[in-house]
């Protein structure tokens, strides 16, 4: 099978005649489509994939004498590639980095498309462990776009997981969790050489992160369990560290230490200086945790002689930073400054957004331990904010994303427009008999370019509006999304607060279309929600919301606004409705939730599943806080009354009639 340039696909779906359109294809690019492209990688790849997993020296060694004596031009760019790869393996990115750069000055997404975007994502990756994520995941996401479009399953799977990795680093764990799991579907559903174990692992370590060892220690083991079947030494190693990390977190500190001492063995019978540094690191970080800070410094101590020999800017601040919060726990206020100031300077040169914050929150601690209570408390508001600003990037990131894919790909069909022109003008010089003839062809290939840029209009349209939706639709349950819900939550009250008037006659009067009197919110939370993901697992835990999801939109009339907050929480707005007559509706919904437990399989008929429900009225005057609190406070109390229930909270002005009631008179 034939690769096709994706923009070529385009042309071709156009409504022109498509006999005269090929045919002026044919003429126009022959010495293209004379090629046979790949639509999987070859052989010679995949072997020598294989071998450097092995031996990656050998393979640079053999591989650079066979490039001097080679002349094929795609033998060339498919060992400029093994030799990218065989240096990445071994750490050493200068080297990695001119052979991509040779490999993609030979190479373009037309004429060798395959290993164009091979290369590609080696340089996503190269940048990745340069400590700029943020540089290389444009890249992963073309690549991935590519290899879908192309059903190149393995390519698809490497470029996932690299974005993912990217997206991890930058923060995004949610992002990177959701690619990393559609590369598992894959691995799982296909035959593959990137087993699904190997990718349960990057499952296991995010879930880690998350603060999530019981959903994270069954995927590790998983991941573990593979690498010992296969008696790989250096997976055995990675696994046995994340393994040992779930266990510390899930405070089975022995387990821990026993994982990270089996992990060190190995990590000494390879000789690997980087991965004994990383798991040196661990220890410290495990010794930290347990209180034994002077065992703790040790460690860290024996990291630093080490990662200076590695091109790991990250573990080295990491070290620098778990240096300076030990001193400071041991009140080492001096030193604490001094590892501090070193772990900000190889910050700087880390593209990690998530750094700033926490920086700037131990400054605080550092300043405050200082005496400097008035820098402390600038630098911890800082650092609130950078949280506040990073926690919303990820929207920002995606819209980013899209926009790169479409300048990316808009430049390569210019690219494809203008060496198509080219080709036309060699053929005029070649023979005036044609003359007459390639002026119909140019003229019709400037009309197809015409419609070229067309489709390039739809399809950005196309992600926009894709784009649109995932902000303001959760993905799990097709409710609206956290944020979607609140911005509709704002524009209520503010409708509700300031009518919108216009002018009648010279008097103003109320737009029937903006004219809210009153305003009924309601939190509902699933009761015992965690036993249900700890009884039946996960998965199950997602069944329940997305059913629950479906309950909801199939009973609630299209005027009625419905969210998820998150977790097991949601948030629905009645406009226009009383708390008294949105009752007998959400009386009515919390009925029909047991019924979840007789509609999944993942879940035992037996289970009780049901809600507890806050109802609150706000009336002209209030505001979004004041609602939520009072809303919230329902939901608690219904919570506390034994669940399953409907409680409406008080009227504003009966709450503050309560309170003042029960104040003594001044």
């Amino acid at each position: 099978m034939k690769d096709r340039n994706p923009f070529q696909v385009n042309i071709l779906i156009t409504p022109l005649n498509s006999w005269l359109l090929c045919l002026s294809l044919c003429c126009l690019l022959s010495p293209v489509w004379g090629q046979s492209f790949p639509a999987a990688p070859n052989d010679f790849v995949i072997e020598q994939i294989k071998r450097l997993h092995k031996d990656p020296k050998l393979v640079i060694y053999e591989s650079k004498r066979a490039l001097a004596r080679e002349s094929s031009k795609r033998r060339k760019i498919e060992l400029n590639y093994i030799l990218a790869l065989s240096h990445i393996k071994l750490a050493q990115l200068t080297e990695a980095e001119n052979f991509v750069f040779r490999g993609l000055e030979n190479s373009n997404a037309t004429t060798f498309p395959l290993m164009y975007h091979r290369l590609l994502l080696a340089k996503a990756q190269i940048m990745n462990k340069r400590g700029k994520p943020g540089e290389g995941l444009a890249l992963a996401e073309v690549v991935a776009k590519w290899a879908t479009t192309q059903n190149i399953v393995q390519l698809n799977i490497g470029a996932l997981m690299t974005g993912a990795l990217m997206d991890w680093r930058l923060g995004f764990k949610q992002t990177a969790l959701g690619k990393f799991t559609e590369a598992y579907h894959l691995a799982t559903t296909n035959k593959t050489q990137v087993p699904a174990p190997h990718i349960a692992g990057h499952i296991g370590r995010i879930h880690t992160e998350l603060k999530e060892p019981k959903i994270a220690i069954p995927y590790l083991q998983q991941w573990l369990k593979f690498a010992k079947g296969k008696n790989n030494k250096l997976l055995q190693r990675t696994a046995l560290i994340e393994l040992s990390k779930a266990f510390k977190l899930n405070n089975d500190f022995e387990q821990s230490h026993q994982l990270l001492s089996e992990s060190r063995q190995i990590a000494s019978d390879m000789r690997d200086l980087n991965a004994i540094a990383k798991i040196d690191f661990e220890l410290a970080e495990l010794e930290k945790a347990q209180n034994e800070l002077n065992k703790a410094l040790n460690h860290y101590s024996k990291v630093i002689s080490l990662a200076n020999k590695f091109e790991d800017p990250e573990l080295i601040f990491e070290t620098y930073f778990g240096l300076a919060q030990t001193h400071l726990k041991l009140g080492n206020i001096e030193e604490s400054r001094r590892y501090f100031e070193q772990a900000e300077t190889k910050a700087k040169f880390l593209d990690i957004e998530e750094l700033s914050h926490r920086i700037q929150k131990f400054k605080a601690r550092l300043l405050f331990a200082e005496g400097q209570l008035l820098e402390a408390f600038s630098a911890l508001d800082n650092g609130i904010k950078m949280e506040k600003q990073f926690s919303s990037g990820e929207n920002q990131k995606a819209l980013l994303s899209l926009r790169t894919q479409f300048n990316t790909a808009y430049q390569e069909a210019e690219n494809a427009r203008l060496r198509q022109l080219s080709e036309v003008h060699k053929q005029q010089l070649e023979s005036e008999k044609l003359t007459n003839y390639l002026m119909v062809l140019i003229i019709f290939l400037l009309i197809s370019v015409c419609g070229l840029f067309y489709l390039l209009y739809l399809k950005k349209q196309k992600y926009l509006l894709k784009l649109e939706n995932s902000i303001n639709t959760d993905l799990l349950t097709q409710l609206g999304s956290r944020r979607f819900i609140l911005e509709t939550l704002d524009q209520l009250v503010e409708k509700l607060n300031n009518p919108v008037s216009i002018s009648t006659g010279g008097q103003k009067t109320e737009s029937a279309a903006d004219h809210i009197d009153v305003l009924t919110l309601a939190m509902l939370d699933m009761d015992f929600f965690k036993s249900i993901n700890d009884k039946f697992g996960h998965l199950a835990g997602d069944d329940v919301l997305k059913c629950f999801g479906k309950i909801a939109k199939e009973h609630f009339s299209d005027d009625v606004f419905l969210g998820r907050m998150g977790g097991e929480e949601f948030l629905f707005i009645f406009p226009q409705k009383s708390a008294s007559q949105c009752l007998e509706v959400l009386e009515s919904f919390r009925i029909k939730i047991p019924s979840i437990s007789k509609q999944l399989d993942s879940v035992e008929n037996a289970h009780k599943i049901s809600i507890s429900i806050g109802m609150f009225e706000v009336a002209r005057g209030g505001n979004r806080v004041r609602a939520l609190n009072r809303v919230d406070d329902a939901l608690l109390e219904a919570k506390e009354n034994g669940r399953d229930r409907v409680v409406i909270a008080q009227s504003e002005d009966e709450f503050f009639a309560a309170i003042a009631k029960r104040s003594p008179s001044i």
